[in-house]
């Protein structure tokens, strides 16, 4: 379980005496009082933003941008996002992959074991520096080539019609001008080329909706800028006419994190 794994990380621990340990007492007091509650419900969900809220709010001359942004979240997600049954979905999703292949939003390298033997070279971005760390190791163990660059998806040097794929997994939430970047995905994508995608985001539960809307602001300090709230499917079909998609929620999993937006969308052949 996600939200078990994140309480349970030595992460939490190591934020704490990171910050002269004024935190750690915190930190261990909400994850006791979370694990006490039943995993995936509102109010674990909400025990877990205030623990990581007081460790960013407790840092006295850290900023968000600074050491909890590039060394504490991008370990807190590699640790969340490498759990089994999202590894699942990766590799379902990136089977179909064909030809040049962009993945935006590569973070700590979590796809790169998951990309189909016939794909030999990625082009990779993320605008995140602190993530390289990770990254660049699982790069050196990876049999494939990649270009790894530290650029922002709302701005892409590469020229139009340059890729067949571009892939995007747990990143739509984050990038603040969304509607910019999939401009930019559609631009370099071949015509006939195809947008990979699995995302979080808006619940079809109006009961959740509501605490989505309500914690996103809190979400997007402690997550860099991730957006629970998110209408996916609205957005690419915002810059894409053809879309296949599916919305769900895995089994065991919480609505208000893990409501999932799972597709394809293609840029037309003229």
């Amino acid at each position: 379980m996600i939200l078990k794994k994140l309480f349970q990380s030595p992460l939490l621990f190591f934020a704490g005496e990171a910050y002269e340990g004024s935190v750690l007492s915190t930190v261990e007091d909400a994850a006791t009082q979370a694990r006490s509650r039943t995993w995936g419900t509102v109010e674990s969900v909400q025990q877990l933003f205030l623990a990581l809220s007081q460790v960013i709010s407790c840092s006295e001359g850290f900023s968000i941008m600074g050491f909890y942004s590039q060394v504490i979240l991008p370990r807190l997600l590699d640790w969340s996002l490498s759990d089994a049954t999202l590894a699942k979905y990766r590799q379902a999703l990136l089977a179909d992959v064909q030809g040049e292949v962009l993945e935006i939003g590569f973070g700590t390298g979590l796809n790169l074991a998951y990309y189909p033997p016939h794909i030999n070279k990625i082009t990779v971005i993320d605008s995140n520096p602190g993530m390289n760390s990770l990254a660049k190791k699982r790069i050196r163990d990876s049999n494939k080539a990649v270009a790894h660059y530290v650029l922002s998806s709302e701005s892409l040097p590469m020229a139009e019609n340059s890729f067949d794929s571009v892939v995007s997994t747990w990143t739509l939430c984050s990038i603040a001008n969304v509607e910019q970047a999939l401009k930019e995905i559609y631009r370099v994508l071949k015509p006939g080329g195809k947008f990979f995608f699995v995302e979080h985001g808006l619940s079809d539960n109006p009961k959740v909706q509501t605490w989505q809307h309500r914690l996103t602001p809190i979400q997007k300090v402690i997550a860099d800028g991730c957006h629970l709230d998110r209408n996916i499917e609205q957005i690419v079909k915002g810059q894409f006419s053809q879309v296949e998609i599916e919305q769900f929620t895995p089994e065991k999993m919480p609505d208000l994190v893990t409501h999932l937006y799972r597709g394809v969308a293609t840029k037309p052949l003229a």
